[in-house]
């Protein structure tokens, strides 16, 4: 019996909380009550795949969004540590990396979005 599409909406979004939130396959079908295969055969499918994508891209950016709300305080604790003469040396040099480290991925990620969106911008003028 085939499902109507909101049945299978739903099923879909229940297959997609259950593989985002277990370190298998075969817990997800599990936790669902499904044969791998049929979390396979639902995994071939394009339409399932893309809401699987956006699903992840949003719990990836909440986590992201998470992480930022934070990270001037990480900042802030990661200068104390590195200008702590109390501090091992060996602790300041490791903190003083990671710090530099970030900075520079930072620039260099900006930058490369910035080289991106020009591409983009250059390539959709083409389109016109």
């Amino acid at each position: 019996m085939k499902q109507d599409a909101t049945e299978q909406d739903a099923a879909h979004g229940e297959a997609i909380a259950a593989i985002l939130s277990t370190p298998s396959i075969t817990e997800a079908a599990d936790s669902l009550g499904v044969s791998r295969s049929t979390v396979y055969r639902w995994l071939d499918d394009d339409d399932f795949q893309a809401e699987l994508k956006q699903a992840r891209t949003r719990v990836f950016e909440a986590a992201l969004s998470r992480m930022q709300s934070g990270l001037s305080r990480v900042t802030d604790e990661l200068f104390r540590i590195a200008t702590n003469k109390q501090v091992k040396p060996a602790t300041r040099v490791s903190a003083c990396r990671w710090y530099i480290d970030a900075a520079l991925r930072s620039h260099e990620l900006l930058n490369l979005s910035e080289r991106v969106d020009a591409i983009e911008r250059l390539l959709a003028g083409e389109e016109e």
